[in-house]
């Protein structure tokens, strides 16, 4: 039977979702807990049941602009002041992103690569194919 959740914990789930912008999947799959477990804690935490951030919930301030990924193009600057206020566990969930997009990026490679190979073996099929044609073309107009 799985261990109760401390309110740290509780409190950790709630703030990486609510402060630093990390979806529920994320959240679960930084602390290594199901995404059903985060998905019941922060409805636990939302006063009206909308998995919004609940309404009078002190709210630190936030050490990571919240700005969709899809719009992070330039690496954000940020002062020695700022970097002093970053948690570990924000840090480790960065890097640990860093390290998923990486393997995704070499997945990605690989299956390109695998898609260029099965083309030209494709391309080799097809120059058979065509000659063959030709050639049963050629022997069925001579007769």
């Amino acid at each position: 039977m799985p261990k109760a959740l401390t309110e740290e914990m509780k409190q950790q789930i709630v703030n990486l979702w609510m402060n630093y912008n990390y979806n529920q999947q994320e959240v679960a799959d930084y602390l290594g807990i199901g995404y059903s477990t985060v998905h019941r804690i922060i409805k636990e935490y939302s006063t009206d049941g909308s998995h919004e951030p609940p309404k009078g919930m002190p709210m630190p301030e936030r050490a990571v602009p919240a700005v969709p990924i899809e719009e992070v193009t330039q690496p954000v600057v940020m002062t020695e002041e700022h970097t002093a206020a970053i948690p570990d566990a924000v840090i480790s969930a960065v890097e640990s992103k860093v390290a998923d997009l990486r393997r995704e990026i070499q997945r990605n490679e690989e299956q390109a690569a695998s898609l260029v190979q099965h083309n030209k073996n494709y391309a080799k099929r097809v120059e058979i194919l065509e000659k063959w044609l030709a050639e049963v073309r050629n022997d069925s107009t001579e007769d």
